[in-house]
């Protein structure tokens, strides 16, 4: 933070830490965000999750469009399964 304190505003420097959250998607395919999304959450890793029921999500995905506060719900999931992935969490 000091070290970009002569480049930002005082609003933004003064300002309390918040959480960073990815920015909402589609569930259109031309969309990255819902590509990485839909290859996530209908993976492997996926399955693994066993408080999640995959085909559920993937409906809910589906038709997610045009609601922001369903793709960072996804999103999170989707951040389950990673993280599960990189780090060989066990449930």
């Amino acid at each position: 933070k000091e070290a970009a304190r002569d480049l930002v505003t005082d609003t933004l420097y003064k300002r309390t830490k918040h959480p960073f959250q990815a920015p909402p998607t589609t569930s259109s395919r031309s969309d990255p965000l819902a590509e990485f999304l839909l290859d996530t959450l209908s993976g492997d890793g996926m399955k693994q999750l066993p408080f999640y029921d995959q085909p559920r999500i993937l409906k809910l995905f589906e038709r997610s469009k045009d609601r922001p506060y369903v793709s960072r719900l996804l999103m999170r999931v989707a951040v389950l399964v990673v993280m599960q992935k990189r780090f060989g969490l066990s449930l």
